[in-house]
């Protein structure tokens, strides 16, 4: 059989001038080959007291559904293999809408796109008593420091969150028992929805389907954190973490020796922070380090220096460095202004996308080595921070996101060093100083570095 070069046709997708994919003209195209398959992929009823049992050699499902259910009228809800449909007795299945009687076993032809059938049988069993069940499975905050303790012979939960946290109003995403309500007195708790004050341990009262009840105890504890407030601040991590936690979704952060392809040593001794020691950042990341809490009160004004390495999808995954002040909001510190001291891009697509940034703020160190902006090695970067000046309670955090497409090995940051600068060159505006004096402090011997740029009026 001869094949058009523009189609594949081993794909059953394959198939061109069909726009709504709905592939009802195939037979007009016949170098496209129908599906075979004739798959039941998911299945279930909103009775149900846990997940299907779905075998695809016997082709077979098995479901329980709740003591108080009628089998004689289910409404089941399904998926299929790609373009294939099902029948029950000759009458067309449509999920959520058609409902059937399983007080015996139903058989469901599932039929192919190319009209191959396969029947399957779905047996339901009713529960013989009602589900005493009334656990808490899981509990976060977005706010948390680590992953909760969750105690399942006291019945207690335990979470810390980041030191300047809120904790009056703070919302719980948990999962309990299929079946079971939760509760906080009277007030029905809602999976991230239901805001409560966990100043003091909070008690949720599960209840299981049988009625039976369990308590709760839940303790939220704010993480302590060191306070620096002595300068200059050091940390090249080979002590370890030194205050700075890894957090986020999809996260790769690990603290080590970076032995990757591309980045494969710390900045100086052994230890850095980096997204995968030994391979690959993940795909859909938004993930970050956080650090200490800084007490600017004496330092009038202060500088950060870092080194950065960076070998990244450029323009779409990348890293940036953020800050907060007492119970503010993040935010990106500085901006792209073509300094080559700072930021080398001016955006990145998944650090606006991930982090829900204005475009001026999605700024930060993206590229590679291949299709270049890549760092091709350890950069240092540095940045004033006189609008941080005197200033009690500060934070930083290294943010890194990607996209779902090309990975690679990733950013990496070592060697932190915060002080305060001499010059004061700043004036409060977040202007690059690329004014330096070091090493600082100094016993009279130093060097004075500079590069000036005539401001706006």
């Amino acid at each position: 059989q001869s094949t058009s070069p523009c189609i594949d046709a081993g794909d059953p997708d394959a198939i061109y001038n069909d726009p709504d994919g709905s592939r009802n003209d195939i037979g007009a195209f016949p170098y496209v080959t129908a599906s075979s398959e004739n798959d039941i992929l998911s299945f279930g009823f909103a009775e149900q007291t846990g997940t299907a049992t779905i075998d695809d050699i016997n082709h077979t499902v098995d479901i329980e559904v709740i003591y108080t259910a009628d089998p004689s009228n289910l409404v089941a809800t399904f998926t299929l293999s790609a373009f294939a449909s099902a029948t029950v007795n000759s009458v067309d299945q449509e999920s959520g809408v058609t409902a059937n009687d399983f007080t015996n076993p139903v058989t469901y032809t599932v039929i192919a796109e190319n009209g191959a059938m396969q029947d399957w049988v779905v047996t339901v069993t009713v529960a013989t008593s009602l589900s005493s069940e009334n656990d808490i499975i899981t509990f976060s905050f977005p706010e948390q420091t680590g992953e909760a303790t969750i105690n399942n012979v006291n019945h207690t939960v335990d979470i810390e969150v980041e030191y300047d946290t809120d904790v009056t109003a703070l919302v719980a995403i948990f999962t309990i028992s299929d079946l079971a309500t939760i509760a906080i007195g009277a007030t029905t708790q809602v999976s991230g929805v239901t805001a409560n004050d966990f100043t003091k341990p909070v008690t949720y009262t599960v209840t299981a389907e049988d009625a039976t009840t369990r308590d709760w105890v839940v303790t939220v504890t704010i993480a302590g954190g060191t306070i620096i407030s002595d300068f200059p601040y050091f940390e090249d991590f080979e002590s370890g973490r030194g205050d700075w936690i890894n957090m986020g979704a999809n996260s790769s952060w690990q603290l080590g020796t970076p032995a990757d392809d591309t980045i494969n040593g710390a900045a100086s001794v052994s230890n850095a922070w980096v997204t995968n020691l030994t391979g690959d950042y993940n795909a859909d990341e938004i993930s970050y380090v956080t650090g200490p809490v800084f007490d600017f009160t004496n330092i009038p004004h202060p500088q950060i220096e870092l080194k950065v390495w960076w070998d990244v999808e450029g323009f779409y995954d990348g890293a940036n460095l953020q800050y907060k002040v007492g119970g503010g909001a993040w935010k990106t510190l500085g901006k792209y202004i073509g300094d080559e001291r700072w930021y080398n891009v001016s955006y990145i697509y998944s650090m606006q996308q991930g982090f829900s940034l204005q475009q001026d703020d999605a700024c930060g160190w993206s590229g590679d080595g291949e299709w270049g902006y890549g760092s091709n090695g350890w950069f240092s970067a540095y940045y004033a921070l006189t609008q941080l000046g005197n200033l009690p309670v500060v934070r930083f955090r290294v943010v890194f996101t990607s996209n779902s497409e090309y990975q690679n090995d990733g950013f990496a940051f070592d060697d932190i060093i915060i002080s305060n600068d001499p010059t004061g060159i700043d004036e409060g505006k977040e202007w690059l100083s690329d004014v330096r004096i070091y090493p600082n402090p100094n016993t009279g011997i130093f060097y004075l570095t500079g590069r000036f740029q005539e401001k706006n009026p």
